[in-house]
């Protein structure tokens, strides 16, 4: 989502982006009228992508009351996590293990997971609050007579765009993106749709990992991103006389 943001605040100064976590808009007529024409190309849909949105509804459906509690109750769920170590555990464990495709954690793995939320300066609460900051309308800094914590409303910066002007944004077209979808992803879609996020130039997908790919699969995604910007690359040369080599 960061890299993205950073594509629509600064396409100038943004040359190639690789992503393995691609929440996307369906390419609606009204939004993007050649995505979507393209995407009837592949109605209807095979096995392999029927799967892929199945996969996404579920998560929708049963995996993300997470997301809804920190995007509406940060600060209150904060306390709760700061409070109780055993508490947090819980709470992030969930995520190691649902989100992950079969990947060992050790017990050592675990605890410095948990403890980079717990003992960082800002504390766990940092962690749920960037929720509700990504998902929550512009605001400004007046609060009203009554309102908790949790509704204070805050000044933002007027380049603020929220998560799902971030998911249906495409980006110039002098932006290369390459896509990385591993089999156990929190959200997957067809391919086609990926295309309306700007200049897909490199497509692969893997049959094993799953959300946290860059540790459970780190060969993997380290070689994809290889060959997204290296010699042979789409993307070798993105920055002129800067190529690595």
């Amino acid at each position: 989502m960061i890299a993205r943001s950073i594509a629509q605040f600064y396409p100038e100064h943004t040359q190639a982006i690789h992503l393995n976590f691609i929440p996307v808009i369906p390419p609606y007529p009204w939004r993007s009228p050649y995505q979507f024409l393209k995407s009837l190309l592949s109605v209807p849909f095979s096995a392999r992508d029927r799967n892929f949105i199945a996969k996404s509804v579920g998560y929708f459906t049963r995996e993300n009351a997470y997301m809804k509690v920190q995007e509406t109750r940060p600060q209150t769920l904060g306390y709760g996590l700061h409070d109780s170590p055993v508490g947090l555990l819980a709470w992030i464990y969930d995520k190691m293990h649902s989100w992950s495709d079969g990947y060992p954690w050790t017990d050592e793995e675990i605890l410095t997971w948990v403890s980079i939320y717990y003992f960082s300066t800002a504390g766990p609460m940092a962690s749920t609050r960037i929720y509700y900051e990504a998902s929550a309308p512009k605001r400004d800094d007046e609060q009203t007579e009554g309102e908790g914590e949790d509704d204070k409303l805050e000044k933002v910066d007027s380049r603020y765009i929220s998560l799902w002007q971030v998911f249906g944004a495409r980006a110039p077209q002098n932006v290369r993106f390459a896509v990385a979808q591993f089999a156990e992803e929190l959200i997957m879609f067809p391919f086609a749709w990926y295309r309306s996020i700007g200049n897909v130039v490199r497509e692969t997908e893997y049959d094993h990992g799953g959300h946290f790919a860059a540790w459970e699969v780190p060969e993997l995604l380290a070689a994809d991103l290889k060959a997204f910007l290296g010699m042979d690359g789409p993307a070798y040369g993105a920055v002129a006389g800067r190529d690595g080599y």
